[in-house]
């Protein structure tokens, strides 16, 4: 086995790149080489399609035709902790009541005029206890 040039997965000796056994790149080449910002609209308006199909079957509670996989509710509790650039943010997901209660993310999100960045916040951190803390008391 050898890897591929174009996407690093192995194929076997006999072939020399992409396009002559490399399952991967075989399929959709033009998908593989786009990143999802450049791939989002034309997904979401094939899920636009679909959606409108389920919704004009006059049968749609069959759940044979309908596309969801899961439904989950969650409650999100934004955290803002200065909004001028840059601004930050908690953003909490979480489900439950004042008794029982998860937290399923924590995320801090961090942005500057056009530009945001995320990162998931680890359990333990004093950032994840805050968002523990805002729960656990009520304050949310």
């Amino acid at each position: 086995m050898i890897m591929c040039e174009e996407c690093k997965c192995s194929i076997s000796i006999s072939d020399s790149s992409c396009g002559n056994g490399c399952e991967c790149c075989n399929s959709d080449k033009t998908t593989k080489q786009l990143s999802c910002a450049d791939r989002i609209k034309e997904s979401l308006s094939s899920l636009n399609d679909d959606l409108t199909n389920v919704m004009n079957n006059p049968n749609h509670d069959d759940y044979f035709d309908d596309p969801a996989l899961s439904i989950e509710t969650f409650k999100l509790t934004v955290v803002c902790f200065s909004y001028g650039g840059p601004s930050d943010y908690l953003e909490i997901k979480w489900f439950g009541n004042d008794h029982q209660w998860e937290i399923k993310s924590v995320t801090y999100r961090f942005s500057d005029w056009f530009d945001t960045a995320t990162v998931e916040v680890e359990e333990g951190t004093p950032a994840y206890n805050y968002a523990v803390n805002l729960i656990e008391n009520g304050a949310i």
